[in-house]
């Protein structure tokens, strides 16, 4: 057996041991079920398994290395469930993940700046990061420490008002930037530092009034800026300084 899919039905608990007769599972889906945590034994005996899904659930606890026990896993889906922050001991072991999925979660952060937690530090592969639809409003410094590999980074439709300078360091090799639909009114200069290998970035659909001198600075290698269904009245040269790749500029809908 190699693939196996549980959905929509009762589920409640996976109980320790119960996979240790699939050592061959490449995917798993327990979506759409009743599973309020993962408990640290979980997903046993999982040595091959490359894909989990564990979309649609009601869970708001995971504990410390739930995942710990699967070193191939490339893509965790954790969407549409209770979660309200992220702990980098969940990811503990996930040396190969590359796509974590955690949209339409009720995030309200996923680092404070006075906390030691950096997230995603235990995910030196991680490549796409989806935060969307969340209740998240502000973005701490040191968020996105140690992740070197990441090339997407999705916030949409989320609330997100203010991004602290330093949000951003870390994310060194970032190229697209997506966070439209939150609710940022003013772009100001250090919002987006360490981000120079960004190729596009999406501030559609936010309330934007007012751009900061030099707001977009860090963004050095941006191609694409979208800041298409916002509130602004004017433009101004000096928004842009810095922005010798920038090739197409959105701006319909203000």
């Amino acid at each position: 057996l190699t693939e196996l899919t549980i959905a929509v039905g009762m589920v409640a608990e996976i109980s320790e041991g119960l996979f240790n007769r699939t050592p061959n599972l490449c995917r798993l889906a327990i979506r759409e079920n009743c599973l309020d945590c993962v408990k640290k034994n979980s997903f046993l005996d999982l040595p091959n398994l490359q894909h989990l899904n564990l979309v649609g659930n009601y869970m708001s606890h995971i504990a410390d290395g739930a995942f710990e026990h699967l070193p191939k896993l490339q893509e965790l889906n954790l969407a549409m469930n209770k979660l309200q922050s992220v702990r980098a001991a969940w990811f503990r072991g996930l040396a190969s993940l590359k796509d974590l999925d955690l949209d339409k979660n009720p995030l309200l952060n996923i680092s404070d700046m006075n906390a030691d937690d950096v997230p995603f530090i235990n995910l030196p592969q991680l490549t796409v990061l989806r935060l969307g639809y969340s209740n998240l409003s502000v973005l701490y410094p040191d968020s996105f420490l140690n992740t070197t590999s990441l090339r997407e980074l999705w916030f949409i439709k989320s609330v997100i008002s203010d991004i602290q300078e330093g949000a951003f360091i870390g994310a060194t090799r970032l190229r697209t930037l997506l966070m439209s639909g939150n609710a940022l009114t003013t772009i100001r200069k250090g919002y987006f530092f360490g981000l120079s290998s960004v190729h596009s970035v999406d501030l559609c659909s936010n309330a934007i009034t007012r751009i900061e001198e030099d707001g977009f600075m860090g963004l050095s290698g941006v191609y694409d800026l979208h800041l298409a269904n916002n509130k602004l009245t004017f433009i101004r040269e000096e928004w842009f300084n810095g922005l010798e790749r920038l090739r197409t500029l959105f701006l319909s809908g203000n």
